[in-house]
Protein backbone atom coordinates (compact mmCIF):
# COMPACT_ATOMS: atom_id res chain seq x y z
CA UNK A 1 0.00 0.00 0.00
CA UNK A 2 1.78 3.10 -1.26
CA UNK A 3 -0.92 5.77 -1.68
CA UNK A 4 -3.79 6.79 0.61
CA UNK A 5 -6.37 9.39 -0.41
CA UNK A 6 -8.56 10.99 2.27
CA UNK A 7 -11.81 12.66 1.22
CA UNK A 8 -12.21 15.89 3.21
CA UNK A 9 -15.37 17.88 3.90
CA UNK A 10 -13.99 19.85 6.89
CA UNK A 11 -16.15 18.08 9.49
CA UNK A 12 -15.10 16.43 12.74
CA UNK A 13 -15.37 13.14 10.94
CA UNK A 14 -12.86 14.27 8.35
CA UNK A 15 -10.41 14.96 11.14
CA UNK A 16 -10.78 11.36 12.30
CA UNK A 17 -10.27 10.01 8.77
CA UNK A 18 -7.20 12.19 8.19
CA UNK A 19 -5.59 11.33 11.53
CA UNK A 20 -6.18 7.62 10.96
CA UNK A 21 -4.66 7.88 7.47
CA UNK A 22 -1.62 9.70 8.84
CA UNK A 23 -1.11 7.08 11.52
CA UNK A 24 -1.33 4.32 8.91
CA UNK A 25 1.09 6.26 6.70
CA UNK A 26 3.71 6.39 9.46
CA UNK A 27 3.31 2.65 10.05
CA UNK A 28 3.63 1.54 6.41
CA UNK A 29 5.43 4.51 4.80
CA UNK A 30 2.62 5.45 2.40
CA UNK A 31 1.96 8.76 0.65
CA UNK A 32 -1.12 10.69 1.81
CA UNK A 33 -3.35 12.87 -0.37
CA UNK A 34 -6.14 15.09 0.99
CA UNK A 35 -8.95 15.56 -1.55
CA UNK A 36 -11.71 18.16 -1.32
CA UNK A 37 -14.41 18.81 -3.92
CA UNK A 38 -16.00 22.20 -4.68
CA UNK A 39 -18.95 22.79 -6.97
CA UNK A 40 -17.73 25.90 -8.82
CA UNK A 41 -14.47 27.48 -9.98
CA UNK A 42 -15.21 30.60 -7.91
CA UNK A 43 -14.81 28.58 -4.72
CA UNK A 44 -11.46 27.10 -5.69
CA UNK A 45 -9.00 29.60 -4.15
CA UNK A 46 -10.74 29.72 -0.78
CA UNK A 47 -11.08 25.94 -0.73
CA UNK A 48 -7.37 25.47 -1.37
CA UNK A 49 -6.58 27.81 1.52
CA UNK A 50 -9.11 26.11 3.81
CA UNK A 51 -7.82 22.65 2.95
CA UNK A 52 -4.21 23.65 3.61
CA UNK A 53 -5.17 25.07 7.02
CA UNK A 54 -7.35 22.05 7.88
CA UNK A 55 -4.58 19.57 7.09
CA UNK A 56 -1.98 21.60 8.95
CA UNK A 57 -4.11 21.82 12.09
CA UNK A 58 -4.78 18.08 12.13
CA UNK A 59 -1.33 16.80 11.19
CA UNK A 60 0.34 16.29 14.54
CA UNK A 61 2.58 13.60 13.05
CA UNK A 62 4.11 16.07 10.57
CA UNK A 63 3.54 13.73 7.62
CA UNK A 64 3.80 15.34 4.20
CA UNK A 65 0.32 15.58 2.67
CA UNK A 66 -0.40 16.57 -0.90
CA UNK A 67 -3.57 18.66 -1.06
CA UNK A 68 -5.93 18.38 -4.02
CA UNK A 69 -9.02 20.52 -4.66
CA UNK A 70 -11.17 19.53 -7.63
CA UNK A 71 -14.13 21.31 -9.20
CA UNK A 72 -17.33 19.52 -10.16
CA UNK A 73 -19.97 17.25 -8.72
CA UNK A 74 -18.97 14.99 -5.87
CA UNK A 75 -19.14 11.88 -8.03
CA UNK A 76 -17.48 13.13 -11.21
CA UNK A 77 -14.75 15.24 -9.59
CA UNK A 78 -13.89 12.49 -7.11
CA UNK A 79 -13.67 9.93 -9.89
CA UNK A 80 -11.42 12.13 -12.03
CA UNK A 81 -9.06 13.00 -9.18
CA UNK A 82 -8.74 9.44 -7.93
CA UNK A 83 -8.02 8.20 -11.42
CA UNK A 84 -5.02 10.58 -11.59
CA UNK A 85 -3.63 9.52 -8.21
CA UNK A 86 -4.51 5.81 -8.51
CA UNK A 87 -4.55 5.17 -4.74
CA UNK A 88 -4.31 1.82 -3.03
CA UNK A 89 -7.04 2.87 -0.61
CA UNK A 90 -9.49 5.74 -0.20
CA UNK A 91 -10.47 6.87 3.29
CA UNK A 92 -13.77 8.58 3.90
CA UNK A 93 -15.77 9.37 7.02
CA UNK A 94 -19.49 8.85 7.35
CA UNK A 95 -21.53 10.99 9.71
CA UNK A 96 -24.30 8.45 10.05
CA UNK A 97 -27.87 9.02 8.95
CA UNK A 98 -28.27 12.44 10.56
CA UNK A 99 -26.51 15.77 10.40
CA UNK A 100 -25.88 18.83 8.29
CA UNK A 101 -23.48 16.98 5.99
CA UNK A 102 -25.76 14.03 5.31
CA UNK A 103 -26.01 14.99 1.64
CA UNK A 104 -22.25 14.62 1.26
CA UNK A 105 -20.95 11.70 3.29
CA UNK A 106 -24.04 10.67 5.24
CA UNK A 107 -26.83 8.45 3.99
CA UNK A 108 -25.34 8.62 0.47
CA UNK A 109 -22.16 6.90 1.61
CA UNK A 110 -23.15 3.66 -0.13
CA UNK A 111 -23.60 5.41 -3.46
CA UNK A 112 -20.29 7.18 -2.96
CA UNK A 113 -18.17 4.08 -2.26
CA UNK A 114 -19.86 2.14 -5.05
CA UNK A 115 -18.83 4.90 -7.46
CA UNK A 116 -15.18 4.78 -6.39
CA UNK A 117 -13.18 2.25 -8.38
CA UNK A 118 -10.74 1.62 -5.55
CA UNK A 119 -10.95 -0.09 -2.16
CA UNK A 120 -12.30 2.25 0.52
CA UNK A 121 -11.91 2.38 4.27
CA UNK A 122 -15.00 4.05 5.70
CA UNK A 123 -14.50 5.37 9.21
CA UNK A 124 -17.20 6.71 11.49
CA UNK A 125 -17.10 10.07 13.23
CA UNK A 126 -17.65 8.27 16.56
CA UNK A 127 -14.51 6.14 16.30
CA UNK A 128 -11.20 6.83 18.01
CA UNK A 129 -7.95 7.10 16.09
CA UNK A 130 -6.31 3.81 17.02
CA UNK A 131 -4.06 1.58 14.93
CA UNK A 132 -4.95 -1.42 17.09
CA UNK A 133 -8.27 -1.36 15.25
CA UNK A 134 -6.44 -2.82 12.25
CA UNK A 135 -5.30 -5.93 14.12
CA UNK A 136 -8.41 -7.99 13.29
CA UNK A 137 -10.47 -7.97 10.10
CA UNK A 138 -13.96 -9.44 10.09
CA UNK A 139 -14.61 -11.30 6.84
CA UNK A 140 -18.31 -12.17 6.46
CA UNK A 141 -19.04 -14.97 4.01
CA UNK A 142 -21.76 -14.37 1.42
CA UNK A 143 -22.96 -15.62 -1.96
CA UNK A 144 -21.53 -12.76 -4.05
CA UNK A 145 -20.52 -14.06 -7.53
CA UNK A 146 -17.42 -11.81 -7.57
CA UNK A 147 -16.25 -12.87 -4.10
CA UNK A 148 -12.71 -13.57 -5.35
CA UNK A 149 -12.19 -9.80 -5.56
CA UNK A 150 -12.92 -9.47 -1.85
CA UNK A 151 -10.65 -12.41 -1.03
CA UNK A 152 -7.69 -10.84 -2.85
CA UNK A 153 -8.16 -7.27 -1.60
CA UNK A 154 -8.63 -8.33 2.03
CA UNK A 155 -5.52 -10.51 1.75
CA UNK A 156 -3.52 -7.44 0.70
CA UNK A 157 -4.98 -5.44 3.59
CA UNK A 158 -4.19 -8.18 6.09
CA UNK A 159 -0.59 -8.36 4.89
CA UNK A 160 -0.16 -4.58 5.18
CA UNK A 161 -1.51 -4.51 8.73
CA UNK A 162 -0.22 -7.96 9.74
CA UNK A 163 -3.81 -8.61 10.77
CA UNK A 164 -5.79 -11.69 11.72
CA UNK A 165 -8.73 -12.43 9.40
CA UNK A 166 -11.84 -13.70 11.14
CA UNK A 167 -13.90 -15.66 8.59
CA UNK A 168 -17.44 -15.16 9.83
CA UNK A 169 -20.55 -17.13 8.92
CA UNK A 170 -24.10 -17.13 10.21
CA UNK A 171 -25.54 -20.62 9.94
CA UNK A 172 -28.80 -20.39 8.02
CA UNK A 173 -29.73 -23.89 6.84
CA UNK A 174 -31.69 -23.79 3.63
CA UNK A 175 -30.86 -20.17 2.90
CA UNK A 176 -30.98 -18.98 -0.68
CA UNK A 177 -27.69 -19.47 -2.56
CA UNK A 178 -26.25 -21.44 0.37
CA UNK A 179 -24.05 -23.41 -2.06
CA UNK A 180 -22.49 -20.18 -3.38
CA UNK A 181 -21.58 -19.14 0.15
CA UNK A 182 -20.02 -22.53 0.86
CA UNK A 183 -17.87 -22.27 -2.28
CA UNK A 184 -16.78 -18.73 -1.33
CA UNK A 185 -15.85 -19.89 2.18
CA UNK A 186 -13.79 -22.77 0.79
CA UNK A 187 -11.99 -20.52 -1.72
CA UNK A 188 -11.25 -17.94 1.00
CA UNK A 189 -9.56 -20.44 3.28
CA UNK A 190 -7.55 -21.88 0.40
CA UNK A 191 -6.32 -18.45 -0.76
CA UNK A 192 -5.47 -17.22 2.75
CA UNK A 193 -3.50 -20.40 3.44
CA UNK A 194 -1.62 -20.17 0.13
CA UNK A 195 -0.70 -16.54 0.85
CA UNK A 196 0.30 -17.24 4.46
CA UNK A 197 -2.34 -15.00 6.00
CA UNK A 198 -3.44 -15.93 9.51
CA UNK A 199 -7.14 -16.64 9.86
CA UNK A 200 -9.69 -18.27 12.12
CA UNK A 201 -13.23 -19.43 11.38
CA UNK A 202 -16.33 -18.49 13.35
CA UNK A 203 -19.78 -19.91 12.64
CA UNK A 204 -22.72 -18.60 14.68
CA UNK A 205 -26.30 -19.73 14.87
CA UNK A 206 -28.93 -17.13 14.10
CA UNK A 207 -29.22 -14.91 17.18
CA UNK A 208 -30.76 -11.74 15.76
CA UNK A 209 -33.99 -12.21 13.88
CA UNK A 210 -33.86 -9.62 11.13
CA UNK A 211 -33.89 -9.27 7.39
CA UNK A 212 -30.27 -9.49 6.29
CA UNK A 213 -27.05 -10.17 8.17
CA UNK A 214 -25.82 -6.75 9.25
CA UNK A 215 -27.18 -6.51 12.81
CA UNK A 216 -25.75 -9.80 14.07
CA UNK A 217 -22.47 -9.27 12.21
CA UNK A 218 -22.00 -5.79 13.66
CA UNK A 219 -22.85 -7.09 17.14
CA UNK A 220 -20.22 -9.80 16.83
CA UNK A 221 -17.57 -7.33 15.68
CA UNK A 222 -18.37 -4.94 18.52
CA UNK A 223 -18.32 -7.60 21.22
CA UNK A 224 -15.02 -9.04 19.97
CA UNK A 225 -13.08 -5.79 19.53
CA UNK A 226 -12.87 -6.06 15.76
CA UNK A 227 -12.11 -2.70 14.20
CA UNK A 228 -12.80 -3.37 10.51
CA UNK A 229 -15.57 -5.29 8.74
CA UNK A 230 -14.75 -6.21 5.12
CA UNK A 231 -17.52 -6.09 2.51
CA UNK A 232 -18.05 -6.00 -1.21
CA UNK A 233 -18.99 -2.47 -2.32
CA UNK A 234 -21.51 -3.71 -4.85
CA UNK A 235 -24.68 -5.53 -3.95
CA UNK A 236 -24.70 -9.16 -5.01
CA UNK A 237 -27.18 -10.25 -7.63
CA UNK A 238 -27.81 -13.12 -5.19
CA UNK A 239 -28.65 -10.68 -2.39
CA UNK A 240 -30.90 -8.09 -4.03
CA UNK A 241 -33.84 -8.61 -1.68
CA UNK A 242 -32.13 -7.06 1.37
CA UNK A 243 -28.64 -6.17 0.12
CA UNK A 244 -29.14 -2.40 -0.16
CA UNK A 245 -30.45 -1.95 3.38
CA UNK A 246 -27.84 -4.30 4.79
CA UNK A 247 -24.96 -2.36 3.17
CA UNK A 248 -26.25 0.95 4.54
CA UNK A 249 -26.62 -0.55 8.02
CA UNK A 250 -22.97 -1.57 7.95
CA UNK A 251 -21.71 1.77 6.65
CA UNK A 252 -23.56 3.96 9.17
CA UNK A 253 -23.34 1.58 12.14
CA UNK A 254 -23.69 3.36 15.48
CA UNK A 255 -20.89 1.33 17.08
CA UNK A 256 -18.32 3.26 15.02
CA UNK A 257 -16.79 0.17 13.41
CA UNK A 258 -14.81 0.91 10.24
CA UNK A 259 -15.89 -0.72 6.99
CA UNK A 260 -13.51 -1.81 4.25
CA UNK A 261 -15.32 -1.92 0.90
CA UNK A 262 -13.81 -3.96 -1.91
CA UNK A 263 -14.15 -2.52 -5.38
CA UNK A 264 -12.44 -2.81 -8.73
Amino acid sequence: MKKIVVLIDFTEGSKIALKQALAISVKINAEVFALHIVSTQEKLNKAESDLSEFVSQNNSLSVFVENIVSVGSLASATHASLKKVSPDIVMVCTHGVKGVYQHLFGANILKLVQGINFPCLVVHQNMKTDLSLTNKLLFPIGPHPDFDLKIKQVTKLAKVFNALIVIYEIDRPGALHEENSMINAKNSKKYFKENEVEYICVIEDIEVMSVGYSRQTIDYAFKNDIGIICLMADISSNDEMFGFGDKENFLVNEQGISIFTCND
